[in-house]
């Protein structure tokens, strides 16, 4: 067994050394390309999600050492498991502040058809962190929210499920609100909530009225 095999099934132990691991992901290059490897393409949950916790730190602390991944990263997207495809989401997103090639642009239709996902947590992680995305970068936040606001008419979960989600779109808001050239828009679509059949939704709807009136 060499030292990588080692390594990766040190990772894939339900105690491991988190911190350990994304400080030599950040150090060394071969580490941290062996780990985006697994992320993608081992089958071993506990090896590729653990892969996956060690790299969503080091995108929240050196989102540049990943932004070389941006292709096997943009593709998770469209990956058949739906684990992947919230690694995708959020991975993505950790890369929009240092995206100077705006390759947003280009893939945000795709990154958006993930809010009609089968799976609600998938569709979650899409609302709230293209919203992130958005707050990042203005020129996408009228593409995003139109997208966001529309989707309400197209959600095919449950009625109750569809309550809370749009707990998530409103508590979403805040970032975008401030700095959204269409305040109104936001501000009737969150009104309408404040008699949602889903108590968070509810309240947070109330909270942003309260807010912004």
């Amino acid at each position: 067994m060499n030292d990588m095999e080692d390594m990766l099934n040190d990772i894939s132990k339900k105690d491991f050394e988190k911190q350990k691991y994304v400080e030599l992901a950040i150090s060394n290059p071969q580490t941290r390309d062996f780990i985006v490897e697994n992320m993608i393409n081992n089958s071993h949950i506990m090896k590729y999600y653990h892969c996956f916790d060690i790299l969503e730190e080091v995108g929240s602390l050196k989102p540049e050492l990943l932004y070389k991944y941006w292709d096997e990263i943009y593709k998770l997207l469209f990956h058949s498991n739906s684990y992947h495809r919230n690694f995708g989401l959020i991975l993505l997103a950790q890369l929009a502040k240092i995206d100077e090639e705006n390759k947003f642009i280009d893939i945000i239709d795709d990154y958006l058809n993930l809010l009609n996902d089968d799976r609600i947590m998938t569709a979650e992680a899409c609302i709230k962190n293209v919203i992130k995305i958005a707050s990042i970068k203005p020129e996408l936040s009228e593409t995003v929210v139109d997208r966001l606001l529309d989707f309400e008419n197209s959600i095919k979960y449950s009625e109750k499920q569809k309550a809370v989600i749009m707990s998530f779109l409103i508590e979403g808001f805040h970032l975008l609100y401030e700095n959204f050239p269409k305040k109104d828009v936001l501000f009737k679509f969150v009104k309408k909530h404040i008699e949602s059949i889903s108590p968070k939704t509810r309240k947070v709807a109330k909270n942003f009225i309260n807010k912004y009136k």
